[in-house]
């Protein structure tokens, strides 16, 4: 018996709704994308007829009220991210919401609450950690092979291209941030997902803002000390003067080490340093880890739904993240390493 098809509503039709969630939703099973929604009415008149949904609308009040759409995934600018959810939340919608969900701690933990008030889903686009590479990961991690994690440095660093980043990600009053908010966001979840439950005790950042940007940074540099004497550090720029972008993340462990992009897991065994890489699961081999990344993603979100629950919890780990972030900047603008109250 053929599995209901779950109703999608999209709303933002820009560049990250066209190279992932589109094509990714199209391949989950149980899953139907009914309408779009854009304010730009040729955009979203256009993709709707060359994807084949049946409905696209301007105004997002218009999606909430369609009874069929059960799922929401928001990918507009970061500003309007915190009143979708909301919105979406109050109208008994299931949500998937690109990061960040809110462009601050308190406004994050309100949602969290909100969507355990109300029973709806509510998961953040954590699209990193559905990367095969990193589940493969997060497997030797969770069962304690690599011994404790007492370093993890990671950073992710864009290229200036003939074509910088522009539009919304530039104007902090759209973005909330710069490139720490809306990239950086993203590589810092996935690094403290590795560290397990282990509480983040101070934040020590520093950041380039050039004089061309309107109060966002194109550079951010950030240390994290947690419980445990461990470590984490990133850099992340959207404006590197060199040749090619640069993604990364290292791992060190009492008993091992790990580079993820190409995964690579280093074990210490009866004194020598052996190579334990497993082989990815055959049919992710050859896949591109950053489109395979969103396809498992929107899959577990449709899955969730159709479960009536979600399966991995994001709240917690997201109304941290928001702290780590908001410590970030707060850290920047006093120019002090800044404590976290636990």
């Amino acid at each position: 018996m053929a599995k209901e098809e779950i109703g999608i509503g999209i709303v933002g039709t820009g560049h990250i709704a066209q190279i992932a969630y589109l094509p990714a939703l199209k391949k989950v099973e149980g899953a139907k994308i009914l309408a779009l929604c854009d304010s730009e009415t040729a955009k979203a008149r256009s993709l709707a007829e060359k994807h084949g949904i049946p409905r696209w609308t301007t105004r997002f009040e218009d999606l909430l009220q369609m009874e069929e759409v059960k799922g929401i995934v928001i990918t507009t600018p970061n500003y309007l991210h915190h009143p979708m959810v909301l919105a979406s939340l109050e109208f008994g919608k299931h949500v998937l919401c690109e990061k960040p969900i809110a462009l601050d701690r308190k406004s994050v933990e309100d949602l969290v609450n909100l969507s355990k008030k109300t029973k709806s889903i509510l998961m953040p686009a954590n699209n990193f950690r559905y990367r095969p590479d990193a589940q493969a990961l997060k497997k030797f991690v969770e069962k304690g092979e690599l011994g404790e994690i007492f370093y993890i440095k990671t950073g992710w660093l864009q290229r200036m291209e003939d074509e910088p980043v522009s539009g919304w990600r530039r104007e902090k009053r759209q973005a909330g941030g710069g490139v720490l908010l809306t990239y950086g966001i993203h590589i810092l979840d996935l690094a403290l997902w590795f560290l397990e439950k282990k509480e983040v005790l101070s934040v020590n950042a520093s950041m380039h803002f050039p004089s061309r940007e309107k109060g966002v940074e194109n550079g951010a540099f950030v240390f994290l000390k947690l419980e445990g004497d461990t470590t984490l550090t990133l850099e992340i720029s959207w404006t590197l003067l060199d040749e090619r972008d640069f993604t990364y993340l290292n791992l060190f462990g009492s008993k091992g080490g790990a580079l993820l992009q190409p995964l690579r897991i280093q074990k210490e065994l009866h004194g020598h340093l052996v190579n334990v890489t497993p082989k990815i699961e055959s049919s992710l081999v050859g896949r591109n880890p950053y489109k395979a990344s969103f396809e498992l993603q929107t899959e577990h979100f449709v899955q969730s739904i159709h479960k009536g629950k979600e399966s991995f919890p994001f709240g917690e780990d997201e109304v941290r993240l928001a702290q780590v972030i908001e410590a970030a900047y707060l850290s920047v603008k006093n120019r002090e390493e800044v404590k976290i109250v636990q």
